[in-house]
Formats: C-alpha cells, sequence, structure tokens
C-alpha cells in the first residue's frame, strides 16, 4: 500500500509506490485460460497416441505369440504322434522281441532327440504273477521277481495287486545295455499317479499324460514329461469300455524332455521376445515349462502371471486326455523394443511450448508492472536509508570537497547543541578544543584528500563549552568519473567509553603490581618447599641408620642372645620393638614422598603376575585377620593376569590398602578383588569398617590427612600411605579412586593398563 516517510529535519515528504493494484486481474486471467488450453490439448493428444501405440504394440505382441504356439503345438502332436506309432507297431506283430522293440525305440531317437526313454509294460494277472517271475528268473536270475520302489531308491516286493504293470522292456537314448536288468519287473502300476493316468489310457484307449515325478534312475532329469499308450491283445475288440479293460495288454511310457523340445523348436524363431509358461492343468500353480528365465521353485498361477504383465497371451490345447494351457507374456526385450516414446515426445513438445507461450505472454503483461515495482522498492530503499541516516545512534556529517558542511543528522544535533542551519557551510573545525595539535588535523586531511578512509578520535567541545570524546570514521564519496566530490563522517560519543578504558588502565597497571608481588611471594614459597623437602629428606636419612642400631640391638636381648631376660622386660622391649617399627615405616613414607616430589621415584619394571603377587600380600595379614577375627574374601581371575609394573612398588600399594582396610574395621569382612576390564586391569578392596563421610573423601589421597584421630592415634600412622599409592599407581599410567559411606565401609580401587 503506498505510504509515506518524512525526515525529522522537515525534509520533503517521499511517496513510496506498492504493488500494482488490481486492473490486470482479466490480463493475468486471459493467461491462464491460454495455458490451460494448451496443456488439455497435449494431454488429449497425449492420450490419443498412447493408446494407438499401445494397439500397435499389442497386435505385434500376438502375432509373436501365435507362431510361437502353432510351433508348440505342432511339436507336441509331433511328439505324440511318435508314441502312436508305437501301436501300429504291435498291431503288426503278434509278438515283439527286446531288440525289435529297441530297433524301433532307437529309430524315434534319432528323429527326436529330446525323447529318450521308452518302456514296454507287459500287463501281468494277479494269479499269472508266479507263473510270470518262474519264466524270467532263468534269465534275469533266481532272486527275480514284481517289485515295487520304497521312495528312498530301494525296491520291494510289490503289494497284491489285480494286476501288474511291470517293465519288461526298456530303451534309453544314448546308451545300450541288453534289457537293462536293474529294472526289469519295476512295478509302474505301484505309482499312484502313474496308475492313475495308466486307468485314463486303457479306459479312453488314447494317449495320458502326467506331470513328471522322480523315480529310480531318473534323478537330475527335470521338467519331463510322461505319457502312456495303451496296447490291446492283438485282433480283440476294445471298442467298449468292459473290452478295453479284459483285453488290455500292456502299455509303451515315453518320456521326453519339454524343455528340450520347445527349446529347440523355438531357438531360432524370429522375431524373439515371448516368455512362456506352459501349465498341464489351467489351475496348477506352477506352470510345468519355462521359457528363458523362470524357476520351478517360484510359486505362480495364471491370473498372477497377467497381473505381472502389461500384455499377455493365453491358447489351450487339448492332448493326451488333458488341456494345456499356454500362456505368452512379453520378455524385457520385447518391451524395450518396443518402447512407447513418441507420446511421451509430443506431450514434452506440447507442454513445452505451452510453457513458452506462457512466459513470453507473461513477460508482456508484467513488463510495464516490473518497471513501477522496481521505481516502488528504489524508492522505498532510500527512505529507509534516509531513516537510517537521520535517525540512527551515530552522528553523520556530510562536507563538500572543501570540508563545507552539508549535512548533520539529528544525533549531531542533540550531542553538539548546534542546528543544521548553525553549522551549514561551515568547516568541522568549529568543534575543535584545542587539546589536540595542529599536526593531528594535517594528518587527517592528507589521508582522506588522497581517497584513503581515516580512523581515530577527536577530543572536540559542544556548544555550550562541555569538551566530549568521539570516534570518528571519514571517507571520500566518488563520482562516476573517481573524483572526489564529499566526505562522509560517521562518528560516535565515546566520552564514557573513553572513561572507562583510563579507568581499566589503570586497573591494569595495579593487576600488574600485584602480579609481581604474587610471583616473588610464590618463589619464597618453592624455595620453603623445597627446604622443607631437602630438610625431611636429610632427617630421614640421618634417622635410618641408628634406628637400625637401635632394632637390631634391642632384637638381640629379646632373643636372648646376650643372656636371658625376665617375661616382663621382654614385654617392654617387644613395644620397643614395635615403636621403632612405626618410626621406621614412618621415615620410609617420608623418604618416598621427598623422592617423588624430586623426581628421583624409580619405577623397575617387568612383567609380572598381579594374581601371584595379591595372593601372597593377603597371606601376610593372615595371622592379623584371626586376631580381629575378620574374613578375608578372594576373589581372583583363575589364570595368570600379567602387568608390565615394578613388584615391589605395587606390593607396597597392596600392603597399604590391606593395611588400612584391617585397621579401620572391627568386625565384618574385607573383599580383595582383581577382575578384567576393556583395556585395563581394576584390582578393589572394600572393607566394613567405619567409613569416610562425604566432605572428607575428596581429600583421602591428600598428604597428612586422618579422618579417624582416635584409631590412628592408636595403631600408628601419619595419612602418608594413600598419597604414596596414589602416585605409585599414577607412576604406572593408572587411575585410584575410593567409594565410602560414614558406618557402612569403604572400597578403594585401582586399575592399571593390560600389557
Amino acid at each position: 500500500m503506498p505510504g509515506k516517510i518524512s525526515s525529522a529535519n522537515n525534509q520533503p515528504e517521499v511517496q513510496i509506490r506498492g504493488k500494482p493494484a488490481a486492473n490486470n486481474r482479466k490480463k493475468y486471467l486471459c493467461l491462464v485460460l491460454i495455458s490451460a488450453s494448451g496443456v488439455l490439448f497435449s494431454l488429449i493428444l497425449f492420450h490419443r497416441l498412447i493408446q494407438f501405440e499401445q494397439a500397435r504394440i499389442r497386435s505385434a505382441f500376438d502375432d509373436v505369440a501365435s507362431h510361437h504356439f502353432n510351433i508348440i503345438k505342432d511339436t507336441l502332436e509331433e511328439s505324440v504322434s511318435s508314441l502312436r506309432s508305437f501301436g501300429d507297431f504291435y498291431a503288426s506283430s503278434h509278438t515283439i522281441e527286446w531288440d525289435e522293440f529297441d530297433t524301433f525305440s532307437r529309430g524315434i531317437f534319432s528323429r527326436q532327440p529330446y525323447i529318450f526313454e521308452f518302456r514296454w509294460l507287459k500287463g501281468v494277472a494277479s494269479e499269472k504273477r508266479k507263473a510270470f517271475e518262474d519264466s524270467l528268473r532263468s534269465q534275469l536270475g533266481e532272486d527275480f521277481q514284481i517289485f515295487d520302489s520304497d521312495g528312498n531308491g530301494r525296491f520291494i516286493r510289490a503289494a497284491v495287486r489285480p494286476e501288474y504293470f511291470p517293465i519288461f522292456y526298456y530303451s534309453v537314448s544314448g546308451f545300450h545295455q541288453p534289457k537293462h536288468k536293474s529294472v526289469i519287473g519295476l512295478d509302474a502300476a505301484g505309482f499312484a499317479e502313474r496308475w492313475k493316468a495308466m486307468q485314463l489310457a486303457r479306459d479312453t484307449a488314447d494317449i495320458a499324460a502326467i506331470q513328471p515325478i522322480s523315480c529310480p534312475g531318473e534323478e537330475g532329469v527335470n521338467n519331463v514329461m510322461r505319457m502312456f499308450l495303451p496296447i490291446y491283445a492283438n485282433g480283440l475288440s476294445h471298442n467298449t469300455l468292459a473290452e478295453r479293460r479284459d483285453n488290455l495288454g500292456g502299455f509303451v511310457a515315453m518320456l521326453f524332455q519339454v524343455d528340450q523340445l520347445f527349446s529347440e523348436r523355438l531357438k531360432n524363431v524370429r522375431p524373439a521376445g515371448v516368455d512362456i509358461s506352459f501349465f498341464t492343468e489351467p489351475g496348477k500353480k506352477i506352470p510345468f515349462y519355462f521359457l528363458p528365465s523362470r524357476t520351478r521353485s517360484q510359486p505362480i498361477d495364471y491370473s498372477q502371471l497377467k497381473n505381472t504383465s502389461p500384455i499377455s497371451w493365453s491358447r489351450s490345447i487339448k492332448s493326451t486326455n488333458q488341456e494345456w494351457l499356454l500362456v505368452c507374456t512379453p520378455s524385457p526385450a520385447f518391451l524395450k523394443s518396443h518402447k512407447i516414446i513418441m507420446s511421451w515426445i509430443v506431450l514434452w513438445l506440447g507442454l513445452m511450448l505451452t510453457s513458452l507461450l506462457a512466459l513470453y505472454l507473461r513477460q508482456i503483461i508484467n513488463r510495464k508492472e516490473q518497471v513501477e515495482l522496481l521505481v516502488g522498492q528504489r524508492t522505498e530503499e532510500l527512505c529507509k536509508l534516509s531513516l537510517v541516516v537521520e535517525q540512527g545512534p551515530a552522528l553523520v556529517v556530510i562536507t563538500d570537497a572543501d570540508g563545507a558542511i552539508e549535512y548533520v543528522n539529528r544525533k549531531f544535533i542533540e550531542l553538539t547543541g548546534y542546528t543544521l542551519a548553525e553549522v551549514k557551510g561551515k568547516n568541522p573545525r568549529l568543534l575543535k578544543s584545542g587539546e589536540q595539535p595542529p599536526g593531528f588535523y594535517n594528518e587527517l586531511w592528507d589521508t582522506i584528500k588522497s581517497g584513503k578512509e581515516w580512523r581515530g578520535q577527536f577530543h572536540n567541545k559542544k556548544k555550550n563549552g562541555e569538551l566530549y570524546w568521539e570516534r570518528a570514521m571519514i571517507s571520500p564519496l566518488r563520482d562516476e568519473k573517481g573524483e572526489i566530490i564529499n566526505f562522509i563522517a560517521i562518528k560516535e560519543d565515546a566520552t564514557e567509553l573513553k572513561k572507562a578504558e583510563d579507568e581499566l588502565k589503570l586497573a591494569k597497571e595495579n593487576l600488574e603490581i600485584k602480579a609481581q608481588d604474587l610471583v616473588r611471594a610464590n618463589e619464597e614459597l618453592k624455595k620453603l618447599d623445597q627446604l622443607k623437602s631437602d630438610f625431611v629428606s636429610m632427617v630421614s636419612h640421618e634417622l635410618r641408620t641408628p634406628l637400625s642400631i637401635m632394632k637390631e640391638s634391642i632384637s638381640q636381648v629379646y632373643e636372648g642372645m646376650h643372656g636371658e631376660i625376665p617375661s616382663k622386660q621382654k614385654h617392654f622391649l617387644s613395644m620397643s620393638i614395635s615403636g621403632i617399627n612405626r618410626i621406621t615405616h614412618i621415615v620410609e613414607g617420608l623418604l618416598d614422598i621427598s623422592r617423588i616430589e624430586s623426581g628421583k621415584f624409580q619405577l623397575n619394571k617387568e612383567m609380572m603376575d598381579l594374581v601371584e603377587l595379591a595372593g601372597a600380600t593377603a597371606a601376610s595379614f593372615k595371622i592379623v585377620l584371626q586376631k580381629k577375627g575378620l574374613k578375608l574374601i578372594e576373589v581372583f581371575p583363575a589364570g595368570k593376569v600379567e602387568v608390565f609394573a615394578d613388584r615391589d612398588k605395587l606390593a607396597q600399594v597392596l600392603v597399604n590398602l590391606l593395611g588400612n582396610a584391617v585397621k579401620f574395621t572391627e568386625q565384618g569382612q574385607i573383599e580383595f578383588k582383581i577382575e578384567e576390564k576393556d583395556g585395563s586391569i581394576e584390582c578393589s578392596v572394600a572393607d566394613t569398617g567405619v567409613g569416610i563421610s562425604p566432605e572428607n573423601l575428596p581429600r583421602l589421597f591428600s598428604k597428612f590427612e586422618q579422618f579417624n584421630k582416635e584409631i590412628t592415634l592408636n595403631r600408628g600412622g601419619i595419612g602418608l600411605g594413600l598419597n604414596i599409592s596414589k602416585s605409585i599407581i599414577e607412576l604406572h599410567a593408572g587411575k585410584i579412586w575410593a567409594e565410602s559411606k560414614a558406618g557402612e565401609g569403604t572400597k578403594i580401587t585401582f586399575s592399571l593398563p593390560k600389557k
């Protein structure tokens, strides 16, 4: 919407234009209608072309599928004719020997290589079974009998049934073995599915087929079709059902590979691009034959096949007493070669032309609007910039090339007390306080006259004579020729900031003086600490020798090496030895602290078994634990736990931890535990003693810390053991920590890195 913005100095008002009003709605409506018409026309044309191309592709596929169907139908009929020729062969002779059967079979094998087996299944009535078996035992062995297969490849005596149809002749393509004695006598009627097909062939006097089944000698043969042709006794009628059942002489069984049959016939068929699914029964879930890519393990039915393919073609073939369903679907290669491309190209071109036309019309309609909008935006931006300059927090002064003031903003007027009328045409030197030297201003003018930017601080004077500080940035403004036409100064009141800087400078100087005092005090403390360490080390060393002599001398007297002594004196000598041991322990602790602080504490690391060291340490406390009635629970791994460490120093840590646990536990138990964790080994000592309060726990590992004064005074110690233990563990690149509750006990754990 239009609006007005004016300056605080009664500047002329600036009119800001908004977006154009709605007077161009008709133009936009016309543009929309033209675009919609173009899109609609493109979509209609696209739909018609899609229908045309789909019809063309379907017609081409129907021709290819029909061609494949005719080839498959002719091939199947040719196979059936080969089997029927056996009927004529048997009708021409009363008796057919095996050699004649094999010769006739091999003639068919040579012409049709996909047929690989013929069998003559001779009919034997139940009452003639024994006579049949006896007649063949002279040729096939005394153990010959009509037999069945148990389904696992083993032959068993055939069950009793009204009639049998054992294999009598057996001819296989590719090798010759007279009469194939291993399968002679296998009863085909013993297989339920085969017997069902044989009965159908017998009752209809026509060929019957079944889907492939597994039987001995056929392992690894896939997609095999088995057909049965009934052979009736020569010269006897078989016109009625009763005659067919009474006069049946046997069956000729033929096996052929559907894969080989169809692939051989279809491999050179052009055009290619058809996937074939061959169902022996329309309701079967799994097709009997596939070409070229699917496998029998993929269950599929006819409806699924139609739903998964954009085009499908199916026909039925009635043969061998059943209906065969052939379903053809286009292969990926066929669909790729018959892509619907032209329709999409036309649609793309139509939409592209519509878009170009709409863009062209939009440019024509909006050209004037864009110009007006741009002018309004630029005006609004200039107005906003004017407001920023006029109402902003910074002082703004604009002069001409000679330094005469042309403009000052409201902030300048508020700070200095001068109005625009009072300073316009004058030089900014009227603000000079005289506190800054002439060279300061000469350097300023030389900088900005050379075209560079100047930054600095002025100590100026207001109209009322009050002095103030201001920070300024002065830059030259150039015209299109690059010549300086104005100078603009952007300044801010820095009086308070200058005051703060001076105070900060003074505070910094005071702080530096105090810091120097602290450094000197710290140096004095370091010297005192070093004197203390040297004194402790010297005293400790000086005490060790006399203490050792005293202990040895008293021990000799106590042990009677210088004569017998009364028991009462022994008691006092024992107390003296205990006191010397306590002082020796304190001296050793002080020496360790001195070595650690001076960096002279050395480790002699080696691969060692932590479990063995822990066990030895625990054993050394056995007598003390028994005297106090405490139970020690050892939780150690079954095998070795090796670490790279100083054995003596780790032993010192374990003694300190166990000693503290025994010292501060009056009843209960102590758990001594070692466990392996990711990348580290942890060792802990947990007791049920007095515990440590939360406020004291953070100071547990400090020097000379003692929280249970009564116990410590009675049993010795000056609070160095845990501090020394912590230093030893940290020198091994490990960690040590404590968990405790007052009155419940304490657990101290340390960890060491694995080897």
